[in-house]
Protein backbone atom coordinates (compact mmCIF):
# COMPACT_ATOMS: atom_id res chain seq x y z
CA UNK A 1 0.00 0.00 0.00
CA UNK A 2 2.66 2.06 0.74
CA UNK A 3 4.77 1.53 -2.50
CA UNK A 4 1.57 2.25 -4.66
CA UNK A 5 0.93 5.69 -2.61
CA UNK A 6 4.62 6.65 -2.98
CA UNK A 7 4.45 5.72 -7.01
CA UNK A 8 1.24 6.70 -7.85
CA UNK A 9 0.52 9.99 -5.54
CA UNK A 10 3.72 11.27 -3.58
CA UNK A 11 6.21 11.32 -6.37
CA UNK A 12 4.43 12.35 -9.04
CA UNK A 13 2.74 15.21 -6.94
CA UNK A 14 5.86 16.02 -5.52
CA UNK A 15 7.34 16.87 -8.71
CA UNK A 16 4.15 18.67 -10.07
CA UNK A 17 4.56 20.97 -6.68
CA UNK A 18 8.12 21.60 -6.94
CA UNK A 19 8.66 22.50 -10.46
CA UNK A 20 9.91 25.95 -11.62
CA UNK A 21 9.01 27.51 -14.84
CA UNK A 22 12.31 26.82 -16.73
CA UNK A 23 15.69 28.81 -16.74
CA UNK A 24 16.29 30.36 -20.46
CA UNK A 25 19.50 27.99 -19.81
CA UNK A 26 16.97 24.99 -19.46
CA UNK A 27 15.37 25.59 -22.65
CA UNK A 28 16.29 23.24 -25.63
CA UNK A 29 14.98 23.54 -29.52
CA UNK A 30 14.05 21.02 -31.48
CA UNK A 31 12.88 21.18 -35.06
CA UNK A 32 11.52 18.31 -37.38
CA UNK A 33 8.58 17.38 -39.32
CA UNK A 34 5.68 17.13 -36.65
CA UNK A 35 3.53 13.64 -35.92
CA UNK A 36 1.12 13.70 -33.53
CA UNK A 37 0.67 10.35 -31.44
CA UNK A 38 -2.86 9.24 -29.57
CA UNK A 39 -2.74 7.92 -26.59
CA UNK A 40 -6.56 6.73 -25.47
CA UNK A 41 -5.89 7.86 -21.71
CA UNK A 42 -3.88 11.26 -22.41
CA UNK A 43 -4.50 12.90 -25.58
CA UNK A 44 -2.69 13.76 -28.41
CA UNK A 45 1.37 13.84 -28.21
CA UNK A 46 3.72 15.87 -30.57
CA UNK A 47 6.17 13.54 -31.97
CA UNK A 48 9.20 15.25 -33.76
CA UNK A 49 12.57 13.03 -35.39
CA UNK A 50 10.81 9.73 -33.30
CA UNK A 51 10.86 11.92 -30.12
CA UNK A 52 7.77 11.98 -27.77
CA UNK A 53 6.99 16.01 -26.25
CA UNK A 54 3.98 16.52 -24.02
CA UNK A 55 1.94 19.46 -22.52
CA UNK A 56 0.77 16.98 -19.94
CA UNK A 57 2.40 17.24 -16.13
CA UNK A 58 3.76 14.38 -14.40
CA UNK A 59 0.31 13.15 -13.29
CA UNK A 60 -1.63 9.75 -14.80
CA UNK A 61 -4.10 10.68 -17.24
CA UNK A 62 -2.36 13.78 -17.42
CA UNK A 63 -4.01 15.52 -20.90
CA UNK A 64 -0.97 15.79 -23.11
CA UNK A 65 -3.03 17.62 -25.71
CA UNK A 66 -0.43 21.00 -26.41
CA UNK A 67 -3.36 21.86 -29.69
CA UNK A 68 -6.81 21.22 -28.53
CA UNK A 69 -8.75 21.97 -31.43
CA UNK A 70 -8.10 18.62 -34.68
CA UNK A 71 -7.81 21.39 -37.63
CA UNK A 72 -4.87 22.60 -35.99
CA UNK A 73 -3.16 19.23 -35.50
CA UNK A 74 -4.08 18.28 -39.06
CA UNK A 75 -2.18 21.43 -40.28
CA UNK A 76 0.34 20.69 -38.70
CA UNK A 77 0.63 16.80 -39.57
CA UNK A 78 3.79 16.25 -41.24
CA UNK A 79 4.87 20.07 -41.44
CA UNK A 80 8.34 21.79 -40.62
CA UNK A 81 7.83 22.96 -36.75
CA UNK A 82 10.22 23.85 -33.92
CA UNK A 83 9.39 23.03 -30.26
CA UNK A 84 10.83 25.26 -27.36
CA UNK A 85 10.69 22.21 -24.23
CA UNK A 86 12.58 21.89 -21.00
CA UNK A 87 12.77 18.57 -19.16
CA UNK A 88 10.76 17.91 -16.08
CA UNK A 89 10.85 14.98 -13.70
CA UNK A 90 8.20 12.28 -13.41
CA UNK A 91 10.05 9.76 -11.44
CA UNK A 92 13.60 9.46 -10.41
CA UNK A 93 15.50 9.09 -13.68
CA UNK A 94 12.46 9.75 -15.63
CA UNK A 95 12.22 13.03 -17.21
CA UNK A 96 9.48 13.73 -20.00
CA UNK A 97 9.95 16.77 -22.64
CA UNK A 98 7.50 19.38 -21.46
CA UNK A 99 6.69 21.83 -24.62
CA UNK A 100 6.73 25.66 -23.55
CA UNK A 101 5.76 26.35 -27.32
CA UNK A 102 5.52 25.33 -30.37
CA UNK A 103 6.49 27.40 -33.65
CA UNK A 104 4.87 27.01 -37.27
CA UNK A 105 5.70 29.62 -40.26
CA UNK A 106 7.95 31.74 -38.00
CA UNK A 107 4.38 31.77 -35.71
CA UNK A 108 4.05 31.12 -31.75
CA UNK A 109 1.43 28.43 -31.57
CA UNK A 110 0.67 28.73 -27.90
CA UNK A 111 -0.49 31.02 -25.83
CA UNK A 112 2.46 33.40 -23.91
CA UNK A 113 1.42 32.07 -20.44
CA UNK A 114 0.05 28.60 -21.29
CA UNK A 115 2.86 26.69 -19.35
CA UNK A 116 2.55 29.41 -16.39
CA UNK A 117 -1.15 28.60 -16.00
CA UNK A 118 -0.52 25.13 -16.79
CA UNK A 119 2.52 24.80 -14.19
CA UNK A 120 0.00 26.32 -11.28
CA UNK A 121 -2.86 23.79 -12.05
CA UNK A 122 -0.76 20.87 -11.87
CA UNK A 123 1.13 22.33 -8.30
CA UNK A 124 -2.66 23.56 -7.49
CA UNK A 125 -3.57 19.67 -8.43
CA UNK A 126 -0.49 17.97 -5.98
CA UNK A 127 -1.72 19.97 -3.32
CA UNK A 128 -5.50 18.37 -3.36
CA UNK A 129 -3.84 14.96 -4.82
CA UNK A 130 -1.57 14.84 -1.95
CA UNK A 131 -4.30 15.44 0.86
CA UNK A 132 -6.48 13.07 -0.46
CA UNK A 133 -3.90 10.58 -0.94
CA UNK A 134 -2.84 10.53 2.29
CA UNK A 135 -6.25 10.98 4.31
CA UNK A 136 -7.16 7.29 1.97
CA UNK A 137 -3.66 6.58 2.94
CA UNK A 138 -4.00 6.72 6.54
CA UNK A 139 -7.50 5.12 6.37
CA UNK A 140 -6.30 2.17 4.83
CA UNK A 141 -3.55 1.63 7.61
CA UNK A 142 -6.37 2.28 10.36
CA UNK A 143 -8.73 0.04 9.07
CA UNK A 144 -5.87 -2.74 8.64
CA UNK A 145 -4.86 -2.56 11.78
CA UNK A 146 -7.98 -1.79 13.96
Amino acid sequence: MALLYTAFVALPSGYAYFVKFPAAADLHLSEGLVQFKYDLGRGHELVLNGEVYTCGGPFLKANTDCLQIREDRNRLEGKLVSVTWFYQAMYPFIESRRIVDIAYDGKLLLPGDCLGKQLWKDRERSKRLMLLGFVVFFLAVFMRNG
